[in-house]
């Protein structure tokens, strides 16, 4: 009887087992089932609209009316390859726009002539007048008129045969030669002397931020109307990442050279021709301060010491530079360690 207990009770557990084992592990094959019959395994196919509005999300600055309509009927392959050749896009009604906006085809010296602000005159310091020293040099002499400078008076400058040639001392300043014609910009009074000409009228100082003003305008436009959505998408990149702050100082009339000389040329070729081209600019030159840049020798040379040779220099620099290096990173290892 004891025997037969035991074993009912070794089977009843065994089987109290199996179905514990069988409720544990029923989760995981139910997930490992709903896994392997997932779609996400598979990778997901868009469809022809889809593809159509990732691509214009993607290469231009949005879809515009008709954008989608267009790109649909050329094939998105066929769009992707016109974005690629911008040169082969018809730019004409854009251009059209950009007529508009004078500053974009004006030459750096052209605008820092036309919209750097007039200095400020200094107003002269009014001098009080001081009375003579000498009561007598304001007396008028009446028996000596004074005559101009260089002339004697009438009495003594004359000549002692005038009298006698009165028919040939006329001159033609008194009788204007027959046939002569006065000069078409010449005005004269109504005694034939001739008018000084008023100046002419000092233009109205431009406004020098309408220089960024009309390139943020230009921006604006190409995005909205360019056909070159691409180009103009990259030109965007590219002068983000090669920032400039248009209001330092003289920045403001370079930055119209630096997008039209420095950007738009290489958007699209190599970058190590753009970061060149970047490092050159002018607006950019200016804006690191290199004007200000300069490494003065900390010593005075000495005549005793030895002439050190560019090459030997340099290898001081790079034996210096690693070794700095390598202490750096055992000390990032060290650290790695005891966090450990």
């Amino acid at each position: 009887m004891r025997r037969a207990g035991i074993s009912a009770n070794r089977s009843a557990s065994f089987v109290t087992f199996i179905l514990a084992w069988l409720l544990l592990c029923q989760p995981a094959v139910n997930l490992s089932s709903a896994a392997s019959a997932s779609p996400l395994n598979k990778p997901a196919r868009l469809t022809p609209d889809q593809r159509v509005a990732h691509v214009l999300s993607r290469l231009t600055f949005g879809a515009r009316p008709g954008d989608f309509e267009r790109v649909k009927t050329m094939s998105v392959e066929a769009f992707i390859n016109q974005q690629l050749d911008p040169e082969s896009i018809d730019t004409s009604a854009l251009s059209a726009k950009l007529r508009r906006l004078p500053t974009l085809n004006m030459a750096t010296p052209v605008i820092i002539e036309q919209y750097t602000p007039p200095k400020p005159v200094a107003s002269p310091s009014p001098v009080v007048a001081k009375g003579p020293e000498n009561p007598l040099a304001q007396t008028p002499n009446l028996s000596n008129p004074p005559t101009e400078a260089g002339r004697m008076p009438p009495a003594q400058n004359a000549m002692p045969n005038e009298k006698q040639m009165p028919g040939e001392m006329q001159t033609d300043a008194r009788k204007p030669a027959t046939g002569s014609v006065a000069p078409a910009n010449e005005q004269t009074t109504a005694g034939g002397t001739p008018a000084l000409q008023s100046p002419k009228p000092t233009p109205p100082p431009k406004n020098p931020q309408m220089v960024v003003t009309e390139l943020q305008r230009a921006k604006l436009l190409r995005a909205v109307y360019s056909e070159q959505q691409l180009y103009e998408v990259l030109v965007d990149f590219w002068e983000n990442h090669f920032s400039i702050f248009a209001n330092k100082d003289d920045d403001r009339y370079l930055l119209t050279s630096f997008d039209r000389e420095t950007i738009r040329p290489f958007a699209m070729g190599r970058f190590r021709d753009l970061l060149g081209a970047t490092a050159h600019s002018p607006a950019m030159l200016f804006y690191l301060d290199n004007w200000r840049s300069s490494v003065p020798r900390p010593y005075p040379a000495r005549e005793t010491s030895p002439p050190v040779s560019t090459e030997a220099s340099m290898k001081t620099t790079r034996a210096s530079c690693w070794s700095c290096t390598r202490s750096a990173s055992m000390v990032v290892t060290r650290r790695r360690m005891f966090r450990r």
